[in-house]
């Protein structure tokens, strides 16, 4: 965190949503969220100067909910979380679509800090 690092949250919900591509664009959607919350440090710079650290976030990974059968498909293959093996290919594509959109979008102020697993009741 550093020394005077806040933390922010920001969690998005997989269920419900095809495959997790609406959570995806509307975390990374230009104006809202991360870019809302760079874009917001970058006005609040101007007032207070330079900070001794870039935000760190930590993004909440969907919990892959047992029994949702519409999650949509992945390489062709149509996904239902009955299965364990399917809940862990749809965690980590939203993944590796978070780390490479995340890496895509070159905030000035914000370092991805890690992953926070919403669903900790649930075990993959």
């Amino acid at each position: 965190m550093g020394k005077a690092g806040v933390m922010r949250k920001v969690t998005v919900r997989m269920q419900g949503s095809k495959n997790g591509s609406g959570c995806l664009q509307r975390l990374f959607e230009e104006g809202k969220s991360l870019s809302a919350l760079d874009a917001c440090i970058e006005t609040v710079k101007k007032e207070i100067g330079e900070p001794e650290f870039r935000h760190r976030v930590v993004i909440g990974l969907p919990a892959a909910m047992f029994r949702q059968r519409d999650w949509g498909e992945l390489n062709g293959k149509t996904l239902c979380f009955l299965y364990r093996e399917d809940q862990v290919a749809a965690t980590r594509w939203y993944v590796d679509r978070v780390l490479e959109s995340f890496r895509n979008a070159n905030y000035k102020n914000l370092d991805l800090a890690g992953f926070y697993w919403v669903g900790r009741g649930y075990c993959l």
